[in-house]
């Protein structure tokens, strides 16, 4: 720190100086870091921007493969009125800025699935990195198929597909009763799915 003074006001006298001890501000760095914020702002603006500018037609493209993922390029362009090297522009576009992504919707029936149900966990918050470490467990675990951070009475919210009810029995007690930092679950069984829209487009 250097000393540097200063007056209170205009004709004070030597003996009425105020002397203070202010630490020096290196304003190079300070605008180098205002330039770098304003940079990494500019830099996320615009790519919510470009993620938020839809227009008709690419919300028409989306619908489409929403209703059917296994539509060609072609049938998708002729549909939309496009010829297909400007679909295939529009597709590029919508995957590489992660409007849409490609994934695979299974029949639970089908594979044997025959329970399902949502259980909130909280937490025994005693050491630190106890989520992180929780997420790290339930992900090697097959039976979660969701796994959601909540804000609210409690921490995570899981969604649970087994066989039967003897096989969710053993994942709680052979599988959670394992993990230390549970302080309390709570079940809630799934009976039905009326609606269930995977990509639903705002």
């Amino acid at each position: 720190m250097r000393p540097v003074r200063f007056c209170l006001a205009q004709g004070q006298r030597k003996s009425d100086t105020v002397f203070a001890h202010i630490q020096q501000i290196d304003y190079t760095f300070l605008l180098s870091i205002a330039h770098n914020v304003i940079w990494i702002a500019e830099r996320e603006g615009a790519a919510m921007e470009q993620r938020a500018e839809l227009d008709a037609t690419d919300r028409r493209i989306i619908k489409l493969l929403i209703e059917d993922a296994s539509r060609s390029n072609n049938e998708l362009a002729e549909q939309v009125g496009l010829s297909p090297a400007p679909l295939s522009r529009r597709l590029a576009r919508l995957y590489s800025t992660g409007v849409i992504r490609q994934t695979v919707v299974v029949d639970p029936k089908a594979l044997g699935i025959g329970f399902q149900a949502f259980v909130e966990v909280t937490l025994e918050r005693t050491a630190s990195k106890v989520g992180q470490r929780f997420i790290e467990l339930v992900s090697r675990m097959p039976e979660v198929v969701e796994c959601h951070t909540v804000a609210g009475d409690f921490d995570f919210l899981l969604k649970i597909a087994v066989r039967d009810v003897a096989d969710y029995k053993r994942l709680l007690w052979s599988e959670f009763e394992q993990i230390a930092e549970i302080k309390t679950l709570r079940s809630t069984i799934l009976l039905d799915s009326p609606k269930i829209h995977v990509g639903a487009l705002p």
